[in-house]
C-alpha cells in the first residue's frame, strides 16, 4: 500500500506529526509512506526528517507555497487566518497528495489525526527514536535553544537568557544552539567559561543534541 501524508509549519509541527508515523506503519504493516512538506518550500524540515529517519520515509516531498498568503475562515472564535488548512494547498499538490491509496492530512492544529483509523493516543506522548548513528557517546554537555530566528514575538528576555545560562554554567558545560542572525542575543554570556554559542548545520546540530548528557 502507497501511503501519503501531509506535515505542515515549522519543524516543531513537523516533528509533532512525525510521531503518528509508526502507527500508521503499525495499520498497515509494509506501506510505503510519501511525505509532503507544507511549509512554503522550506528545506530544512525535510533536511532534518531524512536525518533523524532515513527509513521511516519511501520519499519526502515539498510544496513550494500555500494557494493564498491568507486564509480566513468563520469560525466559533470568529474570522481566522487559517492559514495551514490542507484546503490552503494549491490544486496540483492536493491532487497528487489524495491520489496514493490512502492519505493522511497531519497538520497538527486542524486535529484531524484524532479521527484517523490509526491508534495516535498511543503514540502521542512519544517521539519515535532518531536512527542518528551517535555510537553512544554521550558528552558531558548541556544543550540549550533557548530563541527564534522567526518567531521574534515569541522570544523570551534576554536578561532571563543571561541569567539562566549563566546559572547553569557555573557547574555544567554549555553549548547554545544558535545562528548568526541570533548570535547576538548571547553577547553577554558567549564568552563565560563552559559557555560556547554553535552555528552548524541540520546534521551537525542533530548529532550534538544525541549526543548530549
Amino acid at each position: 500500500m502507497n501511503i501519503s501524508v501531509r506535515l505542515e509549519g515549522g519543524l516543531g509541527d513537523i516533528l509533532c506529526a512525525n510521531r503518528f508515523i509508526p502507527a500508521i506503519k503499525e495499520k498497515y504493516s509494509g506501506a510505503k509512506i510519501t511525505a509532503y512538506i507544507d511549509s512554503e518550500g522550506k528545506t530544512f524540515q525535510k533536511e532534518a526528517l531524512e536525518i533523524l529517519y532515513p527509513s521511516m520515509y519511501e520519499k519526502v516531498e515539498i510544496i513550494q507555497k500555500k494557494k493564498y498568503k491568507e486564509f480566513w475562515v468563520d469560525c466559533q472564535f470568529g474570522l481566522d487566518n487559517y492559514y495551514g488548512a490542507l484546503e490552503n494547498v494549491p490544486d496540483k499538490d492536493r491532487i497528487e497528495m489524495e491520489s496514493f491509496d490512502k492519505f493522511y492530512d497531519l497538520h497538527i492544529d486542524s486535529l484531524k489525526w484524532m479521527d484517523y483509523d490509526f491508534d495516535w493516543l498511543r503514540h502521542h506522548r512519544f517521539f519515535p527514536k532518531p536512527e542518528l548513528n551517535t555510537n553512544n557517546n554521550i558528552g558531558e554537555y548541556l544543550v540549550f535553544h533557548l530563541t527564534s530566528s522567526t518567531s521574534v514575538g515569541h522570544r523570551l528576555e534576554k536578561w532571563y537568557i543571561d541569567a539562566l545560562v549563566s546559572a547553569v554554567a557555573k557547574k555544567h558545560k554549555v553549548y547554545l544552539i544558535s545562528t548568526p542572525e541570533t548570535n547576538h542575543i548571547y553577547e553577554t554570556v558567549k564568552n563565560l567559561e563552559n559557555v560556547k554559542v554553535f552555528n552548524g548545520s541540520i546534521r551537525e546540530v542533530c548529532e550534538l543534541i544525541s549526543n548530549a548528557k
